[in-house]
């Protein structure tokens, strides 16, 4: 009994460091993208979520770099840095036999990838779905009704005496 409270405890801390964590980088300006293409297969898979720093103040990248960037509005893109040179950044996903058509310019950089966090962007996606977050919320109200029908304190294993009323 000890032992399943201790990791019960355990896994709730843990969750709450990771919530807690999501939000600082999100207070120093990081980023979150699903990624939904295979065009940086293998490093980086359809289904993942990256984490993104904010662009470079001096916005100066190298070739291999991985950057998220907005080739126009609206859209994302995360590949990896191929060419640096005074018309702009060229860029090209890792699967790719050809560099992106067009080059892109330093503002148009939301920051560079720090890490891949695998098959999360799937979560990412379908908590941003109406669905999603009524699913969510029904989950944990039924795992939290299960663990007090499973964790009541009555104390049902005790005999009733004749004549005694159950309490």
């Amino acid at each position: 009994m000890l032992v399943r409270r201790a990791a019960t405890a355990a896994a709730m801390l843990a969750l709450l460091a990771v919530l807690l964590g999501a939000i600082v980088l999100l207070v120093q300006g990081y980023h979150y993208f699903a990624v939904q293409s295979d065009s940086m297969e293998p490093t980086i898979r359809s289904g993942d979520l990256v984490v993104v720093a904010p662009a470079h103040a001096d916005g100066v990248y190298e070739p291999g770099q991985i950057i998220t960037f907005h080739p126009t509005p609206g859209y994302t893109t995360t590949h990896r840095v191929n060419d640096v040179n005074e018309s702009g950044i060229e860029t090209k996903g890792d699967a790719n036999a050809t560099p992106d058509v067009s080059r892109i310019q330093s503002d148009q950089v939301v920051g560079e990838v720090t890490f891949v966090l695998p098959y999360v962007g799937y979560a990412a996606v379908f908590l941003q779905q109406p669905l999603g977050w009524i699913s969510f919320v029904l989950a944990v109200v039924v795992i939290v009704l299960l663990w007090q029908l499973m964790h009541s304190k009555r104390d049902d294993n005790q005999p009733v005496e004749p004549g005694a009323s159950a309490q």
